[in-house]
């Protein structure tokens, strides 16, 4: 059988083009994961993305694809790296979702959707940095520290999904896997110039991710892909989808088909500028959503500007969400840490002398919490409008029509700035109290160079029709702000 034994990488790489190569044994999974590997190694000491690799045994898993083939096992990601935020478990590999009370934790199993992706032959190389705890936008944790942005080494690479971003913004893996509680995937795969897609709240098991939010905010949190291409977040959704017996929390879903939507005369409802927290949003990222809108309007969709009342509280109706969600028994200040052991002023007073266990987003949070848990009434009412937003959403979304708003509503952040902006993160987190899947794509580069996002949500399970669109929009760009993988091309074939 001829055999590539040189490639070089060129634009245009995708995960489902790896898989084919593989399948008909014009390269080998070996030599695709060797590509990968360099590639990390090469840019990690710059970005600090990584923070656990498993090479060796990537490699070793690489070379028994071939074997898999042969005994006609069904590998639709046959021989494609892939990247997990810390946090997410892959056996033998750190799990310390970057707090200290977990540091030096390692994972003794796989989580669901990671065993899923190996099962259709694709292969974790790296565990990614992560925000700690999985919370804040900001990858930073006192256990690995933080990691920059690819395209500017000042601005921030994201939350819980940074790691995992940078690396599939730099073309050196296909997609990652990370978790998205308040915008995390949707942000840093915007900030990076990457497609950040958060599933449905309860379409994935979240199985094997610590520390996981209980009750209602288990489907508040979803598993994310971040990835270059939209077919490839398709087909890596479909594959993680569905119950696995132990998240009770799935809900059973179709699979995506993005090539089976139709745009024609699917309302797309604009909201530019939403106006949350009285924060105006950027005139450059307005623009790209209004851009946005008149491509998918071009192509068979109807626009129509909309901006109900409830996204100008957005912040707040999430703040309420999660208090109701937490209860009055728990709340987000027992993910840090033990109670017993983490008091949160002495915490925020050791912080500014660099004496702090933790970073500084999730004190803030548990202050911020503590000092607005205490008014029911206004919980209850605020909660109340969330819930009448996510009934309207549902209701004008659920036919496959979507929604256009900004994912962030100025320029990428400084590292260090986020935390003084907290309510920015309503234009995604408002999301994830809706549970309604959402994807972010780059459309342009705004006047600092940094990637702008736009962010199409969709109805209940309506990947489908988020991913096609966010298809459409790199189709009609031209793709060109985002740093695309490299395609492999064989120099010469040996018989």
């Amino acid at each position: 059988m001829p055999r590539n034994t040189e490639f070089v990488m060129e634009r245009g790489h995708r995960a489902l083009d790896t898989a084919r190569a593989v399948h008909a044994r014009e390269i080998d999974a070996v030599d695709v994961i060797d590509e990968a590997v360099h590639g990390i190694e090469r840019v990690n000491p710059a970005l600090n993305a990584s923070v656990d690799s498993r090479y060796e045994r990537a490699r070793h898993e690489a070379a028994g694809i071939e074997a898999r083939l042969d005994a006609g096992e069904s590998l639709p990601l046959a021989g494609v790296p892939f990247v997990v935020a810390d946090g997410l478990a892959v056996a033998g590999a750190v799990w310390s979702a970057g707090s200290m009370y977990r540091s030096g934790r390692v994972a003794d199993h796989d989580a669901s959707a990671v065993a899923r992706l190996r099962a259709a032959g694709a292969i974790p190389i790296a565990v990614c940095n992560s925000a700690e705890v999985g919370f804040w936008i900001e990858t930073t944790n006192p256990v690995y520290g933080r990691t920059s942005n690819p395209r500017n080494s000042e601005r921030i690479a994201g939350g819980a999904a940074g790691g995992v971003a940078a690396l599939v913004a730099e073309g050196l893996v296909p997609f990652g896997l990370a978790p998205d509680e308040l915008g995390s995937v949707r942000l840093a795969a915007a900030f990076c110039g990457a497609l950040g897609l958060k599933t449905t709240g309860g379409r994935a098991p979240l199985t094997g991710y610590e520390p996981l939010p209980e009750g209602k905010l288990r489907r508040y949190t979803a598993l994310g892909v971040v990835a270059a291409d939209a077919e490839d977040a398709a087909v890596v959704t479909s594959l993680i989808s569905g119950p696995d017996g132990q998240d009770g929390a799935v809900i059973p879903m179709a699979d995506v088909d993005i090539d089976a939507y139709d745009l024609t005369w699917k309302r797309i409802l604009v909201c530019g500028d939403p106006g949350a927290g009285g924060v105006r949003t950027r005139a450059e990222v307005v623009r790209e959503v209004e851009r946005a809108a008149d491509i998918l309007h071009e192509l068979g969709g109807a626009a129509e500007d909309w901006r109900p009342r409830q996204l100008k509280e957005a912040f707040t109706i999430w703040l309420s969400m999660v208090h109701e969600g937490y209860g009055l028994m728990h709340s987000f200040r027992d993910r840090i840490g033990p109670r017993e052991e983490t008091s949160v002023i002495r915490e925020l007073a050791a912080f500014p002398l660099g004496r702090s266990r933790h970073s500084f987003a999730p004190l803030a949070m548990a202050a911020l919490e503590a000092a607005t848990k205490g008014s029911f009434l206004r919980i209850q009412r605020y909660a109340a409008e969330g819930r009448c937003l996510r009934e309207r959403l549902e209701t004008v979304l659920a036919d496959g029509s979507l929604l256009l708003m900004p994912a962030w509503p100025g320029a990428v952040p400084r590292h260090g700035w986020s935390v003084r902006r907290p309510s920015w993160i309503a234009y995604t987190a408002i999301i994830n109290a809706m549970e309604l899947p959402a994807v972010t794509v780059p459309m342009a580069r705004g006047r600092d160079g940094m990637p702008i996002a736009v962010q199409i949500v969709g109805g209940h399970g309506r990947e489908d029709a988020v991913l096609a669109a966010a298809r459409a929009l790199s189709d009609a760009t031209g793709r060109v702000h985002v740093p695309r993988l490299r395609r492999l091309i064989p120099r010469r074939r040996l018989s």
